[in-house]
């Protein structure tokens, strides 16, 4: 938020022809009577009408000013000169938008390097940045500026558009593949390296201990040197595609074990496809625990 302490040094610096600034979205006694001292026996909080938009600026005629005089029994013999009000604005500093983008970020141990920004005046507001309107620096390559995007709300009802050059950094552990890791196969310690890096925060999360991984398998093949997202490593199948697997059959209290082969794999609580050897034939069952597979109600060999 621009500092409210900047209002009171703008109307110090008011010499004549240049316009009132006003803070709000009304124009008060207590603005007017910086440039026509007959309005400050008024109460200053009295709303005597519009401030203009950012920007841009509204005179008040000499006429219009003794229309409001007379209107709360203002009586004075001086001539009404007119009176240029405009709304309060100043540019943001790089320490104060710095602070703001910190808070916004939220991300304890981050680095934020703020190197350019929207430089216009503005209006007293409160700053707005949400995390998903800051663009990611290519994979990696955390060094590389991204913009930005905000916004000033000011007045409850309207906003300005802002934006910041920053350069967003953190040191963390990752866990690296040493080698090509194939989709699907399990993870063992010699596939793995334990290192810290420097990162864009808001990168996908990498896994950060070997314990997260070894044992483990992936949804996805990962080259030698990357580091391994936490959202590609998956619980290993209990049953992989061809493997040898007891069936038991249940049909109320009556049941029958037997072996089969998986046509498909999976894990705990996944349905796959077994073939019976004795016949060739294929059926579903539900996988139990490793190596174990159930048929219940209706399920035949």
């Amino acid at each position: 938020m621009i500092g409210s302490l900047l209002i009171p040094a703008i109307m110090l610096a008011i010499v004549g022809g240049r316009c009132v600034p006003v803070s709000t979205d009304r124009i008060r006694a207590g603005d007017l009577a910086y440039a026509q001292p007959l309005f400050s026996s008024l109460d200053p909080d009295l709303p005597l009408g519009f401030t203009p938009l950012p920007g841009t600026r509204r005179v008040l005629s000499g006429r219009e000013i003794s229309v409001l005089a007379n209107r709360y029994g203002l009586e004075s013999n001086e001539a009404r000169a007119s009176i240029c009000v405009e709304r309060a604005s100043a540019p943001v500093s790089a320490g104060e938008l710095k602070a703001v983008l910190e808070a916004a970020l939220g991300i304890y141990g981050a680095h934020l390097e703020l190197l350019d920004f929207s430089r216009q005046p503005l209006p007293l507001g409160r700053f707005e940045f949400q995390t998903n309107e800051l663009s990611a620096p290519p994979a990696g390559k955390p060094e590389i500026p991204v913009i930005w995007r905000g916004r000033l709300l000011y007045d409850g009802l309207h906003s300005v558009a802002i934006w910041a050059k920053v350069r967003i950094s953190m040191e963390r552990a990752v866990i690296i593949a040493t080698q090509n890791i194939a989709a699907g196969s399990e993870i063992r310690l010699e596939q793995i390296q334990a290192i810290r890096r420097t990162e864009f925060p808001l990168a996908p999360t990498a896994v950060d201990t070997p314990d997260k991984v070894i044992g483990k398998t992936l949804s996805r093949s990962i080259r030698a040197g990357q580091p391994i997202p936490a959202a590609a490593v998956v619980e290993p199948n209990e049953i992989a595609k061809g493997d040898k697997v007891q069936v038991r059959v249940m049909d109320g209290s009556a049941h029958i074990i037997f072996d089969a082969l998986a046509v498909s794999g999976g894990r705990k609580g996944d349905t796959i496809s077994l073939r019976n050897p004795a016949n060739g034939r294929t059926f579903r069952g539900v996988i139990a625990e490793k190596g174990k597979a159930i048929v219940r109600l209706g399920g035949s060999a």
